[in-house]
């Protein structure tokens, strides 16, 4: 009987034993979680997003150049990926199914890449081109060769410049073919199609690029950058160049005072930045072009806070980050601090087409 009861009170002892121990792994695993939990809590002011691997981004702080964390969203494809307001969503644009040809507008949480949104129902073969997140609000500026707003005359009329809210509600169209403008010697145009978004810092206007013709003769055409209220209204082209060329990587100073952009003369990348109240031209080729970067420049975006913009080159493996201190000297913009890499050679991957936003907690 003794033995038993000896026996009984063992158990009841492991028991107890098995039970402590086991809280204090379950005690442990929360410690981890909350420590993972305290990382990503503990995010900089402000996260570029960039491509990094095949339909993957990662977000990356630029006061170290280190990567927070990379994401691959649950989507065919996705590509061109730009930060939402306040950082909390990251969106980007994305085939509708396997061997789908139409790229359409996607969102998912910037840091787990859950909740997963499809906001627009394009459902042509080009579909969306470029966008751009508003840093004032929740809406994202797009182009796509055709949205279903319900008129007739979308169709077949080349990109257009649209907005939609980050909940897929309120998409509204800002261009259209054939609106009259001038260039700034005064010539009369007409818009053909629209490219490029960027909002300004205040989220008030936005700067994009066109393409424009003479009225009674489509074949002389220009290249322009345009400026426009965030409503579609007051456009005015600020940035002109005669023929076709590729257009890349329209942004905003922080100051909202200047508009960047990069394009291609006789095969060279010229980056330039327009004084957008005077129209003066500050020509930034040889300080953010590097005659070291051997394949060249890749693409740029500016910083939402400080005279600062993210340049990657084009390299084997992948392009890296540059940042370049920027500084205005009245109507012209000069970099002061030549592209200074912050990422590093061995992540196993490059960085493509960043953007740049504030993240708020």
């Amino acid at each position: 009987m003794k033995l038993w009861h000896s026996i009984g009170i063992l158990c009841v002892i492991f028991i107890i034993l098995s039970l402590a121990f086991t809280a204090c792994g379950d005690d442990d695993d929360d410690d981890d979680n909350d420590d993972d939990n305290d990382d990503r809590e503990d995010m900089p002011d402000s996260v570029i997003v960039a491509g990094s691997r095949t339909h993957t981004y990662v977000l990356l702080d630029p006061t170290t150049g280190e990567d927070i964390l990379e994401v691959s969203p649950d989507t065919f494809g996705p590509n061109n990926f730009v930060l939402g307001y306040e950082g909390q969503r990251v969106y980007f644009i994305s085939a509708t199914g396997a061997g789908s040809g139409c790229g359409e507008l996607y969102g998912c949480d910037a840091l787990t890449g859950d909740n997963v949104q499809q906001l627009t129902s394009i459902e042509t073969d080009t579909g969306l081109e470029d966008l751009d997140g508003s840093p004032a609000a929740a809406k994202i500026a797009y182009a796509a060769c055709f949205a279903d707003t319900g008129a007739d005359d979308d169709e077949n009329e080349g990109a257009q410049i649209f907005t939609i809210n980050e909940d897929g509600t309120g998409q509204t169209k800002l261009t259209a073919p054939d609106e009259s403008l001038t260039l700034p010697d005064a010539t009369p145009v007409i818009t053909l199609w629209a490219h490029q978004p960027a909002w300004s810092p205040d989220g008030s206007q936005i700067a994009y690029q066109g393409r424009v013709c003479e009225p009674e003769s489509i074949g002389t055409q220009y290249e322009v950058i345009i400026v426009m209220s965030a409503s579609g209204g007051n456009k005015e082209i600020i940035f002109s160049v005669s023929g076709t060329g590729h257009y890349d990587d329209v942004c905003w100073t922080s100051d909202g005072n200047f508009v960047m952009f990069s394009h291609d003369v006789e095969g060279v990348r010229v980056v330039k930045a327009v004084h957008v109240a005077s129209q003066t031209e500050s020509d930034l080729s040889d300080a953010l072009t590097p005659d070291s970067w051997t394949y060249g420049f890749g693409n740029m975006w500016t910083a939402p806070a400080g005279m600062q913009v993210a340049v990657t080159n084009r390299a084997a493996g992948g392009g890296k980050v540059h940042l370049a201190t920027l500084e205005a000297d009245g109507q012209t913009l000069q970099v002061t601090e030549t592209p200074e890499q912050i990422t590093v050679d061995d992540v196993g991957h490059g960085y493509a087409e960043p953007d740049w936003g504030p993240y708020a907690e």
